[in-house]
C-alpha cells in the first residue's frame, strides 16, 4: 500500500481538511486499491453536520490519488453529494 496511507491513517482530504466553514466532516476509509498505474483507489464515506443546520450526514465516497514523493499530488473524488445539500438544507434532513 502507498506511503501515503501508511505513515497516517488519520488523513485529511486534500483542499477541504476534515473541518471547513459549512460542515464539520470526517473521512472514514473502508478499501484501498492501487492499480497498475500506480493511481490509489480509496472508498469510503463521508460523515458530519452541518453547521448552519445541525443536520447530520453520512456520503459515500470514491478517491483517485496520485502519491509523488510521499504526498499526495492529485486528486479527483466522487461524493453523494446529494446527502451533504440535504444536511445544508433548512427543515427536516
Amino acid at each position: 500500500m502507498p506511503e501515503a496511507r501508511s505513515r497516517d491513517r488519520n488523513w485529511r482530504s486534500p483542499g477541504s481538511g476534515a473541518r471547513s466553514s459549512r460542515t464539520s466532516t470526517r473521512p472514514y476509509d473502508e478499501t484501498w486499491q492501487e492499480t497498475t498505474d500506480g493511481t490509489i483507489v480509496v472508498t469510503g464515506h463521508y460523515r458530519g453536520t452541518a453547521r448552519a443546520t445541525g443536520h447530520a450526514y453520512e456520503a459515500e465516497f470514491t478517491h483517485l490519488w496520485r502519491v509523488t514523493d510521499g504526498r499526495i499530488s492529485w486528486l479527483h473524488q466522487y461524493t453523494d453529494t446529494a446527502r451533504w445539500h440535504e444536511a445544508l438544507s433548512p427543515g427536516e434532513p
